[in-house]
């Protein structure tokens, strides 16, 4: 029908179809990105919950792959459980997250794969009376419901990655397409690492 796609947060398909660009973030490189960041900033051997969105979508499962691949070339990082499906919300979050304090299971760092996941994961240790400093919490978002958390005190890491940005990026792209400019077949958003002193500076 000449009607052009452009696709992102997705995998292409095989067949006849192809779109004209594909604008995503790097899901295997944004998960090595948490694991090496963690090994740089956390001293000792981490046992790690991760509770992440939708399990079997291409992003979850190319994030997944990538977080393993990383810990098996460095020291000192586990799961402590399977990869737990947080459905990209905060109440399925929350408990689950109550559910494996109560289950006993030793961890001590803790990965939410967005903001609402994350803010589920503190909501639970608060509820379960875990202390603050004995779990290590992590988010991969840096929206607001993150800057909330970092500012409360409640959130030591967060890889930052904005939807905002990669929307216009999206959008710009499109734009730059259908006006027969230059625009990116294939492209990345950007991402980088922050901790609760430097975020102001450094959250995208």
């Amino acid at each position: 029908a000449g009607i052009p796609i452009q696709i992102t947060e997705s995998g292409i398909a095989e067949g006849k179809g192809k779109p004209c660009a594909d604008v995503d973030f790097n899901w295997f490189d944004v998960y090595r990105t948490v694991a090496q960041g963690l090994r740089k900033d956390v001293k000792g051997d981490m046992s790690v919950v991760w509770l992440q969105g939708f399990l079997g979508t291409p992003p979850v499962i190319q994030g997944i792959q990538g977080f393993k691949d990383e810990i098996t070339k460095i020291k000192g990082i586990k799961l402590a459980t399977d990869v737990q499906d947080g459905q990209y919300a905060t109440a399925p979050s929350l408990n689950i997250m109550k559910t494996l304090v109560q289950s006993g299971l030793k961890f001590n760092v803790a990965i939410g794969a967005c903001q609402e996941i994350t803010d589920g994961i503190i909501q639970a240790l608060r509820e379960e009376n875990v202390p603050r400093k004995s779990v290590t919490v992590v988010s991969v978002n840096g929206g607001p419901i993150d800057i909330k958390n970092f500012n409360e005190g409640t959130l030591d890491y967060c890889l930052s990655l904005s939807p905002g940005l990669h929307g216009m990026i999206c959008a710009g792209n499109l734009l730059a397409y259908m006006n027969k400019q230059t625009y990116q077949k294939k492209s990345y958003s950007p991402i980088i690492w922050v901790n609760a002193k430097d975020w102001p500076q450094k959250l995208i």
